[in-house]
């Protein structure tokens, strides 16, 4: 995940995407909420209350960061090429 976080945010720099310091800190944030929600599975076990964080943050992300954020980035990089 961060691998794949370091190398679009390379492409967003390099093709200078007005969009990057938005892209970058959704990406900050899901990196912190990612490594806590682990963290909480560490220590408590799967729990009702951190599945339920678990779906509705990655559902999130799916529809509004992939289906939006990437998806606007890549209509961007395709028009670079």
């Amino acid at each position: 995940m961060e691998n794949h976080f370091r190398m679009e945010e390379m492409y967003m720099k390099r093709y200078s995407y007005t969009d990057y310091p938005e892209h970058k800190i959704e990406h900050t944030t899901f990196i912190g909420d990612f490594y806590d929600m682990r963290q909480e599975l560490d220590n408590n076990g799967v729990t009702p209350e951190l599945t339920v964080r678990l779906a509705e943050k990655l559902g999130d992300w799916l529809v509004n960061h992939i289906g939006r954020m990437d998806r606007a980035l890549g209509v961007f990089l395709r028009e670079r090429r």
